[in-house]
């Protein structure tokens, strides 16, 4: 399998040549223009004749696409023309109207979105080919073609970072030429308006690593590809086979491997210095790089140059795991000078702690951090890992940790001999970790103040799904998408002001007046998604119709109310709507109740592996959209799962923080009395358990404010009234009246309660 991006090539970037490469190629892959759009998709969707009559281009009846256009493949359609002229017409409108669909999504991405301003071209291309024995498992040109297609798939699913592709997409095979391919066509910008940075590079981030690395990927996946990849990276090493029992070295770069090697164990465990080791490394040719594979199947590559080897750097991945050790730790120290710009010779104070520690009689890590930390500054500290089966964490592996300089480095690396049989109680350890921690901690913020490089980054506070003081609904979709946490039905269309505009059909969705009221254009989910989403966004807990009703905008409008947990206050639902909106409602309490009851079991499996160690507790679900607690009744549950399981009540946290109403709960008990299959006398006693007794007077179901950290510098103060006249939201309009009032929404005075930390302060919810 090749994937080729069509580009001109450059000579490789190495400091001992500048031959120019043994091959070039030339074209370009991004396309200009709704000219050359067209011109592109017409020769993918043409017949191509040779001189025989054999159409080389069969096949793209099987193409791929998630445009939405509502025209036949050109050649499905071409028996509905019988002349050639109608034909020719057809596939012009077919390739003009695909053309613009890629031309105006570009524009509009590049109008709505500030980072994708200046931005040239308006789609990209490239080509998926395979060798005709590659293809032998599959007998019919459609198995043939949808394979192929798979092939493209897989490609824009990594380009995408996620299962799903992110781009509007052509897939056109051609599988009657000899060289069955794919041609890959797709826009510049994803579907939710972002700019994807198409460089293509030669080494680490760049499109040509990638696809090198997906490639890989389908090599494995699929054996009957050419392992074209796999070989590549294979012969892409130094060439020298390594004799586990003699150590002796055979094969055509022995003599330069030796001569690296006799630098490298001068260099191992605790006789490290790096300022020798660099020395020592230019002196003798050698140099280092990275190259960072993005493939799962292959860490961070690290690769060696020296000008005998030929012209190109070769892979460490083969050498004898000694050697790869001292190397890393060389990339290691490499980073501390380059990236974190320190000066100081790091290596050394390692060395001497690595020696301190082999030599020292006690293995008992108090002993050893006491003496470690008097004479050199450093302390060892340890790294947990968390055991699949039994769900327990327990130490796996040691680092030095060092004060002055703020860095850590691997015991075991450094030359530590066994670090395993470091004396140590769960309980010191995890003191020790936080212990470390919070040196790391102010030793970075002390970096900070100074301007000094610091070696945490800064934890981002993500924002809470909320509009700031004067924000625009442009500039809040902006934000929130910037954020990568809330990818909703609104913040994945296009805005422009307070006006929204679907990234499907493009198509206007919303009008807002940007404080208590929207425009409904559209009558579908997303749209009633979209703009319910709107009013959470503002804080509101409950909104009203206005204006002439829309049945189908005010239904989807409804279903998405009662999934937001909004109030509708002159809205009376039918009782089949009440009923659907109440199933959509309790299949999400599934979901979660089955999450939590999950999470159960396998805490209940980590106690049983481990009884005596360190407590671990459970924090339950509930239904959340939007950081607004839409339905607690899976917590609840879950809680009394736990309880009929045999779990202790103090096994749970925040389990105070539950604001059911009785009947809310009431409704919980019998759900999971049915669920579990319960009887009378057991429930009794989960419920005596669980210190839930109907004695008590019911709880208030008046809706309460809380407070809530700010979205930006500050929070907006709750409105002391509701707006005296809010402007009206504008259902769609239609063939035969014009867009009038629908549904606008306003805010009604906040309770006078103590408000509860953790929540917003302007959105009612109930207590």
């Amino acid at each position: 399998m090749i994937n080729d991006i069509q580009f001109q090539d450059d000579v490789q970037s190495t400091k001992n040549t500048d031959a120019a490469p043994a091959k070039t190629t030339k074209g370009s892959p991004e396309i200009k223009g709704k000219k050359n759009l067209k011109k592109a998709q017409k020769y993918l969707h043409d017949e191509k004749l040779d001189d025989a009559g054999n159409d080389l281009h069969a096949g793209r009846e099987f193409s791929r696409t998630n445009i939405p256009l509502d025209m036949l493949l050109p050649v499905k359609a071409k028996k509905l023309f019988p002349k050639k002229r109608d034909y020719n017409k057809y596939i012009n409108s077919f390739s003009e109207r695909k053309a613009s669909f890629y031309y105006d999504h570009a524009c509009e991405s590049r109008n709505n979105n500030s980072r994708s301003k200046g931005k040239q071209f308006d789609a990209f291309k490239f080509i998926i080919s395979c060798k005709p024995e590659e293809l032998i498992p599959f007998k019919t040109d459609e198995e043939k073609a949808d394979f192929l297609c798979e092939l493209a798939a897989e490609h824009l699913r990594k380009m995408s970072g996620s299962k799903k592709i992110n781009f509007y997409y052509d897939f056109v095979p051609h599988i009657k030429d000899g060289n069955p391919h794919v041609h890959v066509k797709m826009s510049t910008y994803t579907i939710d308006g972002q700019y994807f940075k198409f460089y293509r590079g030669k080494q680490d981030h760049g499109l040509i690593k990638m696809f090198d690395d997906i490639k890989y990927d389908l090599e494995e996946k699929y054996p009957h590809l050419l392992q074209m990849e796999h070989d590549k990276r294979n012969n892409n090493r130094l060439k020298v086979e390594v004799n586990k029992k003699t150590n002796e070295v055979t094969g055509e770069h022995a003599e330069i491997f030796n001569k690296l090697n006799k630098i490298l164990e001068s260099h191992a465990g605790a006789n490290y210095s790096h300022p020798k080791i660099r020395e020592e490394l230019k002196e003798a040719g050698f140099d280092f790089r990275y190259s960072k594979a993005k493939s799962k199947h292959k860490f961070k590559d690290i690769q060696i140059f020296h000008k005998d080897a030929g012209d190109t750097f070769r892979s460490y991945a083969n050498l004898p795991y000694q050697a790869k050790r001292v190397i890393e730790n060389y990339e290691t120290y490499q980073y501390y000078i380059r990236d974190l710009k320190i000066r100081t010779d790091v290596s050394a104070t390692v060395s001497k702690a690595t020696t301190l520690v082999n030599l020292f009689p006690s293995k008992n890590v108090s002993e050893l951090n006491k003496v470690l930390y008097e004479e050199l500054g450093a302390m060892l500290i340890p790294s947990f890992q968390k055991d699949k089966t039994t769900g327990r964490k327990h130490v796996s592996s040691w680092s030095f940790y060092l004060a002055k300089e703020n860095i850590k480095f691997p015991a075991l690396k450094a030359g530590v001999v066994d670090p395993k049989l470091f004396i140590t109680t769960q309980d010191e350890a995890i003191a020790l970790h936080e212990t470390c921690e919070d040196m790391t901690y102010a030793a970075t913020q002390q970096q900070k103040l100074k301007g000094n490089r610091y070696t945490q980054k800064n934890r981002e506070e993500m924002p809470l799904f909320r509009f700031a003081p004067n924000e625009s609904t442009e500039q809040f979709i902006a934000r929130m998408f910037a954020t990568r946490k809330y990818k909703q039905s609104l913040t994945s269309q296009m805005a422009m002001g307070n006006s929204v505009t679907s990234t499907y059909n493009n198509r206007k969705m919303l009008d807002t007046n940007g404080i208590d009221s929207l425009s409904v254009y559209q009558a579908n989910r997303a749209t009633a998604k979209s703009a319910m989403e709107w009013y959470v966004a503002q804080q509101f807990c409950e909104i009203e119709f206005k204006g002439v009703d829309n049945p189908a905008i005010q239904r989807l409008m409804y279903i998405e109310a009662v999934l937001h947990d909004v109030k509708i206050t002159n809205y009376t639902p039918s009782p089949e709507l009440k009923a659907e909106a109440q199933a959509l409602l309790d299949a999400e309490r599934d979901k979660f109740i089955k999450k939590n009851n999950a999470k159960i079991l396998e805490h209940i499996k980590a106690v049983e592996a481990d009884p005596q160690g360190t407590k671990q507790y459970l924090y339950l679900n509930t239904n959340r959209k939007l950081d607004v607690d839409v339905d607690q009744r899976p917590k609840l549950h879950s809680f009394l799962y736990g309880l009929k399981m045999g779990l202790e009540p103090s096994a749970f946290k925040h389990m105070d923080k539950l604001t059911l109403s009785k009947e809310e709960q009431n409704k919980v008990i019998e759900h999971f009395a049915k669920a579990e299959k319960v009887s009378d006398a057991q429930l009794a006693i989960i419920l005596s358990k669980a210190g839930i007794s109907f004695d008590e007077d019911p709880s208030s179901e008046e809706r309460q404010k809380v407070p809530t950290a700010s979205t930006h510098t500050s929070q907006p103060s709750a409105p002391a009234k509701a707006p005296a006249s809010p402007a009206p939201v504008t259902r769609p309009a239609t063939s035969t009246s014009p867009a009038g009032p629908t549904a606008p929404a306003k805010a009604k005075p906040p309770v006078s309660t103590p408000a509860k930390a953790g929540s917003d302060p302007n959105r009612k919810i109930k207590p």
